[in-house]
């Protein structure tokens, strides 16, 4: 049985349908490849704004999976981020240690490290450091990948907010703008980025 499930969850992580592929990773005993299973997928679900689909994942992995892998655990604080929980520090504190210790290949490890620059803006923006705020969104935008369009939402709203903030609000208008017109079919992408520039011209 623990095979037909193995090869089930590698025929469904290969076209693309993780739900089922997570499913029976885990029904075949194989932590491992469900791990991989989320590490592949979450972009997609951060894109998405799948936050509570997200949560359900990364609920069903066994401990130490999550807890040894960078990748899902940025992805964890990304969700306590969103549900205002108390874990975001906690969570990119052992996600970094995790890449010093054991660093993925290069692009891999500058695109985890993009996720939690983009993270910690928000981070310090909240705390009213603003300078530091926008040096670590913009060092993010250049570290994310294109396709990782919701991290670069935030990361794009915080460098309109921190500019606002500092009197310059045309300063980082014009990324914003030019993203939007973009993405213009992006339906989440682009709610992410009307709600900072919608917060940015209330304040």
């Amino acid at each position: 049985i623990a095979a037909l499930h193995s090869r089930a969850a590698r025929w469904f992580d290969e076209n693309e349908l993780p739900e089922e592929a997570l499913h029976h990773a885990l029904a075949a005993g194989d932590p491992m490849r469900a791990g991989a299973v989320v590490r592949r997928f979450r972009k997609e679900l951060v894109n998405g704004q799948q936050w509570t689909r997200l949560d359900h994942w990364l609920a069903r992995l066994p401990a130490p999976i999550a807890d040894e892998d960078p990748a899902l655990l940025v992805a964890r604080a990304w969700s306590c981020e969103y549900r205002y929980r108390s874990c975001v520090d906690e969570h990119l504190q052992k996600a970094e240690e995790r890449l010093a210790a054991n660093p993925p290949p290069a692009l891999e490890r500058e695109a985890i490290q993009g996720e939690i620059d983009a993270l910690r803006s928000l981070s310090e923006y909240n705390a009213g450091h603003t300078q530091k705020a926008l040096t670590l969104a913009e060092r993010a935008l250049v570290e994310l990948p294109p396709d990782a369009h919701g991290l670069r939402g935030y990361a794009l709203d915080v460098v309109v907010l921190a500019h606002q903030s500092m009197g310059d609000l045309q300063g980082g208008l014009d990324s914003l703008l030019a993203a939007l017109e973009d993405h213009s079919a992006d339906v989440a992408f682009r709610l992410i980025l009307l709600t900072g520039l919608a917060y940015a011209y209330w304040q």
